[in-house]
């Protein structure tokens, strides 16, 4: 009798320590405070480019080719690609930049890059590609695509 009273004291000292816990399929009790809905971006996410701008009509590999922005002047101010290729506009400039198409190529307009900022443009079209920057428009560079 005695045993037996030991092991009900047990069972019920064991359901109230477990009604403080997760249940067998780990969902919290009333007690513990919902995980929080908002999630934050990793730093690594955050420097990743910006999408590719330029017209698609299938998968294609790219080749990404950096252009950047320092002391108020693209580097290199002139750069040759490959048809199909990206090139990726980085400001390490303490000014913001806007990249706007002196030529009229469709989507060569980046949204103003501020500091650590990026902008990335595929290039569909043969040709010598003329930009500059919308604020400052003694800023001036060419994208030259090749076959």
């Amino acid at each position: 009798m005695f045993s037996s009273r030991i092991l009900a004291v047990t069972v019920v000292a064991l359901i109230f320590v477990g009604a403080g816990c997760t249940s067998a399929m780990g969902t919290p009790d009333a007690g513990t405070p919902a995980p929080s809905a908002v999630q934050k971006t990793p730093p690594a996410a955050l420097e990743k480019p910006t999408p590719p701008h330029g017209p698609t009509t299938a998968p294609v590999e790219v080749s990404y080719n950096n252009v950047i922005i320092k002391d108020f002047a693209f580097t290199p101010a002139e750069i040759t690609i490959k048809k199909g290729m990206a090139v990726t506009w980085q400001n390490q400039d303490s000014a913001p930049h806007v990249i706007v198409s002196d030529s009229g190529l469709p989507g060569l307009q980046s949204a103003k890059l501020e500091n650590g900022g990026s902008y990335t443009y595929i290039f569909y079209k043969v040709g010598d590609w003329a930009y500059h920057c919308q604020i400052h428009p003694n800023m001036k560079g060419v994208v030259k695509v090749v076959e």
